[in-house]
């Protein structure tokens, strides 16, 4: 069973690792995956994205545990794929990089309010107020 499963998050991590070399521009924003690409990836691929995604973070020598924990903190594979989807069903939300999103569902996991989600991405230096 555990060899299967290894074999499966294998998979989706080399069918991810295939879409990743074909995508064209407008899938990234500012060099990092974005909701477009997300939307043309099946579920084995999102999952194995996340478990990627998740994976280089814990094994990161560069990144504090402060910082790996805004990401992976209190959320599964499974929600966290469910809630990257959510975010990416607002046609405005498409240009969010996939990183991104994936703070905004572990934000909204952890109880911020939807209202506060912004302030806090900005607090984070993750966003940039603009100005009319």
């Amino acid at each position: 069973m555990k060899n299967a499963r290894l074999a499966g998050i294998g998979l989706a991590l080399l069918l991810c690792t295939m879409l990743v070399a074909s995508d064209d521009e407008p899938d990234k924003t500012l060099g990092a995956f974005n909701g477009r690409f997300w939307q043309k990836c099946n579920a084995a691929v999102k999952t194995g994205f996340i478990v990627g995604f998740n994976s280089a973070m814990q094994a990161s020598t560069t990144i504090s545990k402060q910082e790996v924990q805004k990401y992976t903190a209190g959320v599964s594979f499974g929600e966290m794929v469910k809630g990257v989807d959510q975010i990416y069903q607002t046609p405005e939300n498409a240009s969010l990089p996939i990183w991104v999103a994936i703070r905004i569902v572990v934000l909204k996991a952890n109880g911020v309010p939807e209202d506060k989600i912004g302030e806090t991405l900005v607090t984070e230096g993750i966003w940039r107020p603009v100005n009319h």
